[in-house]
């Protein structure tokens, strides 16, 4: 543990980098998975403390109990989240087998079948705005789109994601009307999935190996 304290300690008091220097960078993507991941290792960490708390506070009523250190604590603790796991399969497996093809993966979740996601059709729709700003602007300027999403008499608040952070849409300028071209798509903190808006007016959700594979350069 102590050894865990002084790696993070130096870490932050690392020296910031000099011109020349290399440095790693992580796509928003990548900063959201880092991001979840360190949020899990730190809950996990606060677990295996609150077990030992109330296993040695126990053992104040219960003499014969051994005293829990901190190691064994998060031994514990994800054994019991494994478990957890297991069980929660299981269920998972047996509602299947209950109801074969009534569920669909969404994300890190399930739904039924045919059912509409009330996130993923409000992120559809405000990029369905998007697309009738860009329209707009277009028809009143010859049918060409705008050669940035800030141009002058086109509203860019309409171009703002649904996600918390008020990501922007990104645009992709130079794109012909009513071509197959990808014109704008959702930003990388929605994930591999994104709502991706094509210069005919189509809106279709793209994977973003899809999304990189149609638009070039790729898509960050």
């Amino acid at each position: 543990m102590r050894r865990f304290v002084a790696v993070i300690l130096a870490l932050m008091t690392a020296p910031s980098l000099h011109a020349g220097m290399p440095s790693v960078r992580l796509d928003d993507l990548a900063k959201a998975r880092f991001e979840t991941i360190s949020f899990f290792l730190l809950m996990l960490l606060l677990c295996a403390a609150l077990v030992r708390w109330l296993w040695n506070a126990l053992t104040k009523d219960l003499p014969k109990l051994p005293r829990l250190t901190y190691g064994r604590a998060l031994a514990m603790t994800v054994l019991w989240g494994l478990a957890g796991m297991v069980v929660l399969t299981m269920i998972s497996g047996a509602r299947e087998l209950m109801t074969p093809g009534a569920w669909e993966r969404r994300g890190a979740t399930y739904a039924l079948t045919g059912s509409v996601d009330p996130a993923q059709q409000a992120r559809k729709q405000r990029l369905e705005a998007w697309r009738d700003e860009l329209w707009r602007w277009s028809e009143q300027h010859g049918g060409v789109f705008p050669p940035h999403d800030s141009a002058e008499g086109l509203d860019s608040a309409a171009g703002v994601s649904t996600h918390p952070s008020r990501s922007r849409f990104v645009y992709v300028p130079g794109v012909a009307r009513d071509s197959a071209a990808i014109l704008s798509y959702e930003p990388g903190v929605y994930g591999r999935d994104r709502w991706t808006l094509f210069a005919d007016g189509q809106v279709e959700l793209l994977p973003i190996v899809d999304l990189r594979q149609r638009r070039m350069p790729a898509a960050p």
